[in-house]
């Protein structure tokens, strides 16, 4: 073997081995690790919000139907009762909600079934 090609070779070898030794590997490996970090805190966030949209939905689906159900139900048509006093006759007559009503010959009481406010109708 020719000196001259031996020693390209070893000054070669010799600028490879500086280059290598002036790799900051601990920097890379610092590196590599914060960005896995990021990583993890990254998917974790974007998988909660998955979990938050999913469980959004029928939690705003369930309460728009509640809510309608709740307020935008419609009265229902009120059932009367009916009292009538025979002619001749003087009748006490008790109201669920235990109120006293006396009715003289041939009146009638006409009150809704159930009270919510107090409407007596009497003739």
């Amino acid at each position: 073997m020719n000196p001259g090609i031996i020693a390209r070779k070893a000054q070669a070898l010799g600028e490879d081995i500086k280059e290598m030794e002036s790799i900051d590997v601990m920097g890379a490996y610092q590196q590599a690790q914060t960005q896995i970090k990021t990583n993890r805190r990254r998917s974790m966030y974007n998988q909660l919000m998955r979990y938050a949209a999913f469980l959004t939905i029928p939690l705003l689906l369930s309460s728009l139907i509640l809510g309608y159900l709740y307020w935008g139900a419609t009265d229902t048509e009120e059932k009367y009762a009916e009292v009538m006093a025979a002619t001749g006759s003087v009748i006490r007559y008790e109201l669920p909600d235990h109120s006293v009503v006396w009715l003289n010959s041939g009146s009638t009481l006409r009150y809704p079934t159930v009270l919510r406010k107090i409407i007596v109708m009497l003739n």
